[in-house]
């Protein structure tokens, strides 16, 4: 049977700091919702696992590993398994960020 979530319906913006949301779960898998205001973001860091990043709306800074990748509308990045990031929101920015093998 489908799981079907409405990430839209979910976003949920907030001016006061950046609050990751849970948007499905599976086995292999586990989605969050980034929603970020304009200014707002996710400091570099150490991460271990395996990430797609898919941006549905906005404009930014994916930072991975040294390269700083400009993100906007329907961009997708794949961030290897222990590769540093961090990502900073140009605008009001909407994505979801997959993590591989951490369902």
């Amino acid at each position: 049977m489908a799981t079907v979530v409405n990430v839209k319906e979910m976003a949920n913006f907030n001016s006061l700091g950046f609050a990751p949301q849970l948007a499905m779960m599976t086995s292999k898998a586990r989605l969050i919702l980034l929603c970020l205001e304009a200014g707002q973001g996710i400091p570099y860091h150490p991460d271990p696992a395996e990430v797609v990043f898919i941006c549905m709306k906005g404009k930014g800074v994916f930072e991975l590993g040294d390269e700083k990748i400009p993100f906007s509308d329907g961009t997708l990045i794949h961030a290897p398994a222990g590769t540093p990031r961090g990502i900073s929101a140009e605008e009001q920015t909407m994505a979801v960020a997959v993590n591989l093998g951490m369902g």
